[in-house]
């Protein structure tokens, strides 16, 4: 009988990383990944704590880590903006109403494991010819019952139980998908936002690019008219300035695009008439150093991988003893009369009660292959719990890097743009002299815009650099940052 077979039951105990992180991930006064992973093994709701389990309101506020993030941001329209977004953004609402789909599935769960009771009243009327000599006899009958089913199945194996525990893992594993939806919004938004002071600052310097271009075209001209210069030098400065009036139409596009993905982000039509005036700062705060590596096991994204590969071990479980015999009460009682006035009365009173155990027979290999299907999800759900882990510390020791290496080359490219910005001047006032060619000017201009253009960008990479680094930690850098 598939009852009787057996197959190896999931471990309890989550499996620790199968990979080494370096040192200073591993200290001994600092949770790893792994140990926090069995440290939630222990959270596991049990028959005692599911009550409390159940009693979380689906409506999720914000992590705590992310309310530590938030409390830094200086600007009070960037913070009144992410507000708008966690109440208006479509794709955290849908994320919210699953959230809400899984917390009832935990109410359903755990109806199984109660009593059930249903009542029902009914009412016939038959006639019944019984043929006697020459005149048959009609005799009419009168039936009304009421009564009161109750249900109940012993847990006599614990599956009912292991079921419903399984269902508030996978409704906790809900709210860490949705408070890592919106870390990730409120990340995506404040990079957005600062993509669209990016864009009008390079939109500005562009501009300013062809007002000094249509300055330099004009001085030309004069001097063309005077003779002090030839036509090729008209020529350049014309060419240059139709390329500039081509970038600056390129950069309007990105200006607008910009805006287009705030609003996007912000639940508002995507106009392209958000704008934003706030300067790009420069974020020269070295990283806090000694981040602890509990900082990592509070993602909201490891936290739910692990609720997941813990709540499909009970649902292989699960499947397991579905293929043992199941066992039922069930007592009915109720009335039942010819008459409305004695159906409550009781000298009518009917009771029965049953008792039935179920044992699978031949199912045509249904139950097997179910057991096996949920035992292959606990391994996937194993590889994509490691995967996440992995990738979280791939994201950290990225960032940090790059950040080393931006502020570098930041740092170059501002001394790169004010050398330029002197050669420039200079390149022209020895062109006014005749000293050099107007070759050189434009050549000159070009490396003094390009460099300004760079230490922008790279200003908003160290920004966008540092916000990937809270997502991939999870929110701020700790209570002692």
């Amino acid at each position: 009988m598939n009852g009787c077979s057996h197959s190896p039951a999931p471990t309890e105990q989550s499996p620790a990383l199968k990979f080494t992180p370096p040192s200073q991930w591993q200290s001994d006064n600092q949770a790893t990944i792994a140990d926090s992973s069995q440290a939630h093994d222990t959270e596991t709701p049990s028959s005692h704590d599911l009550s409390s389990a159940l009693d979380l309101a689906p409506a999720l506020d914000l992590a705590p880590a992310l309310q530590a993030w938030l409390f830094t941001v200086p600007d009070p329209q960037l913070k009144r903006l992410i507000t708008e977004a966690l109440r208006n953004n479509f794709q955290l609402n849908a994320s919210a109403a699953l959230l809400d789909s899984a917390y009832a599935r935990t109410i359903s769960s755990g109806a199984a494991r109660k009593l059930q009771a249903s009542h029902s009243v009914d009412a016939s009327r038959s006639r019944q010819t019984i043929p006697s000599g020459p005149q048959a006899i009609t005799r009419n009958s009168t039936s009304l019952g009421f009564g009161v089913d109750i249900a109940w199945q012993p847990d006599i194996w614990r599956k009912l139980k292991k079921q419903q525990q399984a269902s508030v893992l996978d409704y906790q594993s809900s709210q860490q998908t949705h408070q890592f939806a919106q870390l990730s919004l409120v990340s995506d938004l404040i990079k957005a936002w600062y993509q669209v002071i990016e864009a009008s600052l390079l939109q500005d310097l562009s501009e300013q690019r062809l007002s000094n271009l249509r300055d330099n075209l004009d001085i030309l001209n004069q001097g063309y008219q005077a003779g002090l210069n030839g036509p090729l030098d008209i020529y350049l400065a014309q060419a240059d300035l139709q390329q500039e009036k081509a970038r600056l139409a390129n950069q309007a596009i990105v200006s607008v695009a910009a805006s287009h993905q705030l609003q996007l982000l912000l639940g508002q039509y995507p106009s392209g008439t958000l704008t934003v005036t706030n300067p790009l700062p420069l974020l020269s705060e070295p990283i806090p150093a000694g981040i602890p590596a509990q900082l990592l096991a509070r993602r909201p994204d490891i936290v739910a991988a692990l609720r997941q590969l813990q709540a499909d071990e009970l649902n292989a479980k699960v499947a397991h003893l579905r293929r043992l015999p199941a066992f039922r009460l069930t007592s009915q009682i109720g009335t039942r009369s010819e008459e409305f006035k004695d159906l409550f009365s009781s000298d009518f009173l009917i009771s029965s009660l049953f008792a039935s155990l179920v044992t699978p027979l031949l199912d045509g290999g249904t139950l097997k292959a179910e057991e096996q299907i949920a035992y292959n999800l606990v391994k996937a759900s194993e590889f994509n719990y490691q995967s996440t882990a992995l990738n979280a510390f791939r994201e950290v020791e990225f960032a940090l890097t790059q950040d080393q290496f931006l502020k570098q080359q930041h740092a170059a490219t501002q001394q790169s743009a004010i050398q330029f910005q002197q050669a420039q001047q200079l390149a022209f006032e020895q062109y006014q002299a005749g000293l050099v060619n107007y070759i050189t000017v434009l050549e000159s201009q070009r490396r003094a815009f390009d460099a300004s253009r760079s230490e922008i960008q790279l200003r908003n990479q160290i920004i966008q650099n540092r916000i990937n680094l809270h997502l991939a930690l999870g929110g701020d850098f700790g209570p002692n940052h």
